[in-house]
């Protein structure tokens, strides 16, 4: 069955996986303070000046999922491919309307494709961990059952950790609640975050200094090998701090070594909720081996 995988651009995709020809994009918008729209990018010199604005303006940019019309046109795109089955992979449902959109889009074209629709419960590096897991699976010729199985597994176990600089972003968006601002304000701590069972943002440990994090980030790195012993990848996303990226890296791999790692900036959509400085972590297990790791740390 010809299966194509369609995800948003939050997924912070590398180029070898926008090059595939079975995975498709759709983009989300950065709207600022003028009205002006940016289609959301994983272009390195894009994504950094999008972020030297950011910490210049007072105005907090909004962001838009994708125009109706266009999912329709993807999705007419995909028939006219010959696809007969999509994979949708979207932010998580909790964080965007996104999910619903797709959602909509597949169930209009019910009798030309089938679609397949997983909750992510994440965004960024998990979601491209996810689909290289799909296309390893898709692959090695599993059943859509057991494809549709593990891939809500990899989704309820893969865990993101975000430590962010400015709450206020996160409320401002409606991604965090305001006790859970005020909490880090009033108390002039840095809340790690993270994302919890049901793919909403919450606060998971109040630390004071990045020391703590980097122990705790080790500490949760540490139980995830005793968790998954078959293996798991991490990744860093950050906000214009690649040098924190990297530094926080090395600190993980002291610990425990020969972890495949991703690392590279959030898309300026997720940058406008999570802010400049912003740094996750994601641990993500696997359920199947993916030929020649090309699961490795980018320059930027």
């Amino acid at each position: 069955m010809k299966t194509a995988i369609l995800v948003d651009s939050t997924a912070s995709l590398s180029q070898a996986l926008q090059a595939h020809e079975d995975v498709y994009v759709v983009e989300l918008s950065v709207i600022d303070q003028a009205g002006n729209v940016y289609t959301d990018t994983t272009d390195v010199v894009k994504m950094h000046s999008f972020y030297q604005q950011l910490r210049q303006t007072d105005t907090l940019p909004t962001t838009s999922q994708p125009e109706p019309q266009s999912i329709l046109e993807q999705f007419q795109r995909l028939i006219d491919k010959g696809y007969e089955r999509v994979f949708v992979l979207p932010i998580s449902a909790a964080l965007s309307g996104t999910y619903n959109t797709l959602s909509l889009a597949g169930q209009h074209f019910d009798s030309e494709i089938r679609t397949l629709m997983i909750d992510t419960k994440g965004t960024s590096y998990k979601i491209e961990h996810m689909v290289r897991q799909l296309l390893a699976m898709l692959r090695a010729g599993y059943e859509e059952a057991t494809i549709i199985e593990k891939l809500n597994w990899l989704a309820d176990e893969g865990k993101i950790y975000v430590v962010v600089d400015d709450l206020n972003n996160l409320v401002k968006g409606g991604r965090l609640s305001k006790t859970g601002a005020l909490l880090g304000s009033a108390l002039k701590i840095k809340p790690v975050l993270y994302f919890n069972e049901k793919g909403a943002v919450e606060v998971f440990e109040k630390v004071r200094t990045m020391k703590k994090v980097e122990q705790l980030w080790v500490q949760l790195v540490q139980s995830a090998t005793r968790q998954y012993p078959e293996g798991f990848d991490i990744a860093f996303a950050h906000g214009d701090v690649p040098e924190e990226a990297q530094r926080m890296h090395q600190v993980i791999d002291q610990s425990v070594a020969d972890l495949a790692c991703r690392s590279g900036y959030l898309t300026p959509v997720l940058g406008v909720h999570s802010g400049a400085g912003a740094l996750g972590m994601g641990i993500l297990p696997k359920v199947i081996e993916v030929a020649g790791d090309g699961y490795v740390e980018e320059a930027q």
